[in-house]
């Protein structure tokens, strides 16, 4: 049986697997072949014992389908299961991150008084001065400077045993750097600590058909939304984005509400020149406002799709430039003169970083308008004005 559980990702982003594990909650196993038993051996049993303690401590219970489903697996998949789930689950707690807090006795030795803490770090930063008594407690020969920071602290006055950085900037110090005193050893944990109040249950999702229908229900919960997304879902998104295909649209919604969803979704779809010949129509057919183009243009040049940062516009290709010009000149003038009066700098450098004006001129000779209807590039005009 070929195991293709994928772990956690070295980016920002999510795995697919670990995205469904946070939003859905479950789990999902490569479907059993033929020559699989389906019946639970002892080491197997044995593997699902040992990984229910991991995920205890983790504050996770299995449900009785993702217990039965595991057991199933041979040790070698089983073991790379167990893994690929507690390095999700250890990357979404932050236990894969080292925690240090600034007091080592925390949250024992954390100050009654705060503020008064505050002060004295404010003044040892500004007015201490090397060589020279403390200026909190007038000690001579206490004041050093820590390493790497540089910052003058006085031994007396803030404890080394209690704190793991600077008291002044909170940077991690030089292991070998003096202020850093002894921690005293940490008393063993209780073998009868008290679990996570809270336990959440894990199931079973089926087997990567299901985990792939699972993700388009997602996808799809997310193009529903109208406002923006948050920072955490826009990444979800994408990763969601990765699991479908280009060639096959079948799934892509006739609309979509949100507008910088929508540009996204548009530029993850123009991503792969080869498939434009099914993606071009799709994308010119959710268009449907000037500022759509505009983001579309932002984010493919890498810019915030919000419009709140935009770049040096990258160069556009001819299919998708022609394609877009015939999308601006079938909306309505006035609408697409009051979406482009919105955004006035951007059209700007949009207009002078491609040839789109030029190129339309060029297709379309001088003659007499049949209709009243003033053009894109009127619009324009208009809006730079």
């Amino acid at each position: 049986m070929t195991l293709t559980i994928s772990t956690t990702c070295t980016d920002s982003r999510r795995s697919l697997a670990a995205v469904l594990l946070s939003r859905r909650g479950a789990v999902y196993l490569p479907a059993a072949t033929a020559g699989d038993t389906a019946r639970p051996t002892v080491d197997g049993l044995a593997g699902v014992s040992l990984l229910e303690a991991d995920l205890l401590e983790r504050g996770y219970l299995m449900s009785a389908g993702l217990r039965q489903a595991l057991s199933v697996l041979d040790p070698r998949a089983l073991t790379a299961a167990g893994r690929a789930l507690l390095a999700d689950l250890d990357h979404a707690l932050g236990a894969d991150r080292d925690h240090s807090p600034l007091f080592r006795g925390f949250p024992e030795t954390t100050p009654a008084d705060t503020g008064a803490f505050s002060i004295d770090r404010v003044l040892a930063h500004l007015f201490q001065k090397p060589r020279q008594p403390c200026v909190l407690c007038g000690t001579d020969g206490t004041v050093h400077a820590l390493a790497p920071c540089a910052h003058l602290v006085c031994r007396m006055c803030f404890d080394g045993k209690d704190f793991s950085g600077c008291p002044v900037c909170h940077r991690r110090l030089d292991a070998d750097d003096p202020f850093l005193s002894p921690q005293a050893p940490r008393p063993d944990a209780d073998p009868g600590r008290a679990l996570p109040e809270r336990l959440r249950v894990l199931a079973y999702g089926g087997d990567l058909a299901a985990r792939t229908a699972d993700a388009g229900r997602e996808l799809n919960t997310l193009l529903a939304r109208t406002g923006a997304l948050s920072p955490q879902d826009t990444d979800d998104f994408h990763t969601l984005l990765d699991s479908r295909d280009r060639t096959d649209l079948t799934w892509l919604p006739r609309t979509v509400p949100g507008r910088e969803t929508k540009a996204w979704l548009l530029a993850w779809l123009l991503a792969d020149p080869a498939a434009h010949a099914v993606t071009l129509p799709a994308v010119t057919g959710l268009i449907d406002t000037a500022t759509d183009v505009l983001r579309l243009l932002v984010v493919r040049s890498g810019g915030d799709a919000g419009l709140v940062d935009v770049p040096r516009f990258a160069q556009v290709p001819r299919p998708l430039r022609r394609a877009l010009l015939s999308v601006l000149d079938r909306l309505e003038p006035a609408l697409a003169v009051e979406d482009m009066r919105r955004h006035p700098t951007a059209w700007k450098h949009a207009a002078e970083s491609s040839p789109a004006a030029s190129e339309h001129r060029r297709r379309t000779p001088p003659k007499p308008r049949t209709s009243d209807r003033p053009s894109w590039r009127i619009c324009c005009a208009a809006t730079c004005r």
